[in-house]
This record gives structure tokens, C-alpha cells and sequence, in this order.
């Protein structure tokens, strides 16, 4: 019986310390996520026109 107060205890005592830890990182993923997305739109990968296209050489389809 004591035994198993001591682990509640143990973990409601750990749960209390580990939470505020636990929102100060969420709110640094999100901050991280918004930049990463800002990154990601100011790059021009895949939208280069002049490179990438099929040609059809002889009835097959090359990509050059």
C-alpha cells in the first residue's frame, strides 16, 4: 500500500515538474515550423522553366 502512494506520488511529482518544460518546447516547435515555412516559399525548387522538360525523340518520351 505504501508502496504504490509513493509511486502516485512520485508521478504526480514528476507530472508537475516535467509540464512547464513540456509548453515552453511546443511553443519553440511552432516558432521553428513558422520559419522553416517562410524558408520553404522563398525558394524557386521546381519552378524553373527552362529545365526539366520531355522530349519526343523517335516516338519516345526523353527527360532532359
Amino acid at each position: 500500500m505504501k508502496k504504490n502512494i509513493r509511486i502516485n506520488l512520485l508521478i504526480v511529482l514528476l507530472s508537475m515538474i516535467m509540464t512547464p518544460g513540456f509548453l515552453k518546447a511546443q511553443a519553440n516547435i511552432d516558432s521553428i515550423f513558422k520559419s522553416y515555412q517562410s524558408i520553404f516559399k522563398s525558394l524557386k525548387y521546381g519552378q524553373n522553366d527552362s529545365v526539366g522538360k520531355y522530349y519526343d525523340i523517335r516516338g519516345i518520351k526523353m527527360y532532359v
